[in-house]
């Protein structure tokens, strides 16, 4: 099933058919004003497959999508914010928020003509590569299935990803603690039932403002 895929000169679901290729996007949009519709191009050639993700032409995305490509004898290429991930037949996702990072489930990938990236490994990719091999791999890609899943992230880390996902400012009154947390949550509940389980879990609190919170020690 593909989701979230829509593009011009009637481009869409069949096209990505044809390039055996599922994908799931979350949250694809443009720079904040631009409005920006989630946008994936496919294309097929006769010696490989393509596909970039951009809002318009020359407008950078930022948001995260998930992929699955078939097995085939022409490579798979997904352009992104300047980056180039080939691959054969693999599961990956791809996080392009900040810089892009690219996390590796299932299968090889190569980065910008170069690196190799092995399953169980992230790369960050902007003025060089760097690989990192995650010891929960599967958190990265819980959002997919309506979970958030923290496994050992501190504060900040997750509330990035909640900031991100209820629209919400995030501020913190001091400095954050390293404290780390290991929790579960589905992506439909209130933001204010998910802060209060972590609020459980260790010694930090939160304040909300409609749509501000304020962590405090």
């Amino acid at each position: 099933m593909v989701v979230g895929v829509v593009a011009d000169a009637g481009q869409g679901e069949e096209e990505a058919a044809a390039l055996g290729l599922d994908v799931l996007l979350q949250r694809f949009a443009g720079e904040p004003g631009l409005g920006g519709e989630e946008l994936l191009h496919p294309a097929l050639e006769a010696d490989e497959r393509e596909a970039l993700v951009e809002v318009a032409v020359g407008v950078e995305a930022t948001g995260e999508v998930y992929f699955e490509i078939k097995k085939d004898k022409r490579p798979f290429i997904v352009k992104i914010r300047g980056a180039k991930i080939e691959v054969l037949g693999t599961h990956f996702n791809v996080n392009a928020y900040r810089n892009v990072t690219t996390t590796l489930l299932e299968g090889s990938i190569k980065l910008n003509d170069e690196k190799l990236l092995q399953p169980g490994e992230q790369a960050t990719i902007d003025n060089e590569t760097r690989i990192t091999k995650l010891e929960y791999p599967g958190d990265v890609v819980s959002w997919k299935d309506g979970y958030f899943r923290f496994t050992h992230e501190n504060i900040k880390e997750i509330m990035d990803q909640l900031g991100r996902w209820y629209n919400i400012d995030v501020t913190f009154e001091s400095n954050p603690t390293q404290t780390t947390f290991t929790a579960t949550a589905r992506r439909d509940q209130n933001i204010s039932t998910i802060l209060k389980d972590i609020e459980k879990a260790g010694h930090i609190h939160f304040k909300i403002e409609g749509e501000k919170i304020t962590v405090l020690p």
